[in-house]
């Protein structure tokens, strides 16, 4: 694929029996600078009906040797939950300095992007209700 910053395929074993395509790029996003990292400079819409979608969750990461970085980044559609992951590739630095800004999590997930306050307070009275927090 081409379209849209969209460089490449690579094909990731879900399940172990089932293929998924995840796109790669190292163009098409922007460095935010923040723990959010990148955002696409192209719209994400959902192939199934057509509605913008969300970032669900991002984590990065990058192993001793590797001369780029990942940010695994996966967005969703609110109606059809159709989801999807991009792999962006981008230079180590890129990588380290959203690490730094999360903490040293490789994991976010922005809450705030996907629920509003009052939805976060019901279904953290939910939790708390049944012993979770």
């Amino acid at each position: 694929m081409t379209e849209k910053g969209i460089s490449d395929c690579t094909r990731t074993l879900l399940d172990g029996k089932q293929m998924m395509e995840i796109p790669t790029t190292t163009n098409g996003w922007t460095f935010t600078d923040d723990e959010i990292g990148h955002l696409p400079k192209f719209p994400i819409k959902c192939r199934i009906c057509d509605t913008a979608m969300f970032m669900r969750h991002s984590s990065v990461g990058h192993k001793e040797g590797w001369d780029v970085a990942v940010n695994q980044i996966c967005y969703k559609c609110p109606v059809c939950d159709w989801f999807i992951t991009f792999e962006v590739r981008r230079p180590i630095e890129e990588i380290d300095a959203i690490l730094e800004h999360r903490g040293g999590k490789q994991r976010l997930v922005p809450l705030d992007m996907w629920l509003t306050h009052e939805e976060e307070e019901l279904i953290k009275e939910k939790l708390e209700s049944l012993g979770y927090v």
